[in-house]
C-alpha cells in the first residue's frame, strides 16, 4: 500500500496554550460543510490522558497534516470540544467519543439586528455582522482583517425585528440563487483568533488531476470506501409545474429499463 500523510491532533486551552496531545485517537475523521462549521470527530480510551482535559467548551482541538513526503505540518483544523460523550462498553475498551467544530460554530450563538438600506457585497455584510459581535458580544475567535471577503453580488437586508443568529444569515446567503458560500479557515492563535473569515461566489476550486485510489494496484490513497446506490434518487418522467403552464420530460430508455419512475 501507498504512503500516507501523517496527522497529529494535539489539544490547547482557549488562549492556545498546549494542555495535551491525543496519541490514542481513532475512528478520526473530519468533514467540512457547505456554510456550517467544520467538524472533526474520534474517539480515545476513557482511561486515556487526553481524556482528562478533553472537556466541551474549554478545550480546542488542534488538527495538523503532514503530506507524504514533506516535512511541513499543516494546521487543517482549530476549534473547541463541543461535545463529549462516555460510552461503556460490556466488552472491550470504555471510550470517550469527541466532537470539535471550528469558530463558525459560535455563530450560533450569536445574533444580529443588523440593518443594509443600501444594496452591499454579501461578503462585506457578513464580515460587517460578524464584527459587531466581536466588538459588542467577545470574541468568537473570527479573523476578519485578512482573507477574502468580496462576493461581487449584493443586496439590502433588515433585521432589525428577526434577530437572527448569524449562522442563519450565512445559510440564508448560502441558499439564495444569488447567493455565496462562507467558510472559515484555521490559523494559527493569534491575539484571540483561530480562523480567517472566507467568503467567495462559490467554495473551492475544479480539481481536474484529482485521483483517489482504494485497494491493490491503485496509489492505495484511501483507507477505506464505501458505495451506495439508491433507485430513490432516480426519476425518468418529470412534470415540473410554473403556474398554469406544464413542461414534461421523459426518458424513455430509462423508462424501458426501469418502468416508469415519476
Amino acid at each position: 500500500m501507498a504512503a500516507q500523510p501523517i496527522w497529529n491532533i494535539s489539544v490547547v486551552d482557549i488562549n492556545g496554550s498546549g494542555i495535551g496531545i491525543v496519541p490514542s485517537a481513532y475512528d478520526w475523521t473530519i468533514t467540512y460543510q457547505l456554510n456550517q462549521p467544520t467538524i472533526t470527530q474520534f474517539k480515545v480510551p476513557i482511561t486515556s490522558d487526553a481524556a482528562t482535559v478533553l472537556e466541551p467548551g474549554s478545550a480546542y482541538i488542534k488538527i495538523y497534516r503532514r503530506a507524504v513526503g514533506s516535512s511541513t505540518n499543516t494546521l487543517v483544523f482549530y476549534g473547541p470540544v463541543w461535545v463529549v460523550e462516555e460510552q461503556g462498553a460490556n466488552s472491550g475498551v470504555d471510550m470517550l467519543s469527541v466532537t470539535a467544530m471550528d469558530a463558525m460554530v459560535y455563530l450560533g450563538k450569536r445574533f444580529t439586528t443588523a440593518v443594509y438600506s443600501s444594496y452591499t457585497d454579501q461578503g462585506t455584510i457578513i464580515k460587517g455582522i460578524i464584527d459587531t459581535t466581536n466588538s459588542t458580544d467577545g470574541d468568537t475567535g473570527i479573523r476578519t482583517t485578512v482573507g477574502s471577503v468580496s462576493v461581487g453580488i449584493t443586496r439590502k437586508v433588515d433585521f432589525s425585528d428577526a434577530k437572527l443568529p448569524i449562522l442563519d444569515v450565512i445559510n440564508q446567503f448560502g441558499d439564495a440563487l444569488d447567493g455565496c458560500d462562507t467558510w472559515i479557515t484555521p490559523i494559527e492563535y493569534a491575539s484571540g483568533k483561530i480562523g480567517d473569515l472566507r467568503c467567495d461566489d462559490i467554495r473551492g476550486s475544479l480539481q481536474s488531476d484529482a485521483v483517489f485510489g482504494y485497494g491493490l494496484r491503485t496509489v492505495a490513497n484511501c483507507p477505506a470506501m464505501s458505495r451506495n446506490r439508491n433507485m430513490d434518487l432516480v426519476a425518468n418522467d418529470v412534470t415540473g409545474y410554473v403556474d398554469a403552464i406544464a413542461q414534461n420530460w421523459v426518458d424513455t430508455n430509462s423508462v424501458s429499463s426501469y418502468r416508469r419512475l415519476m
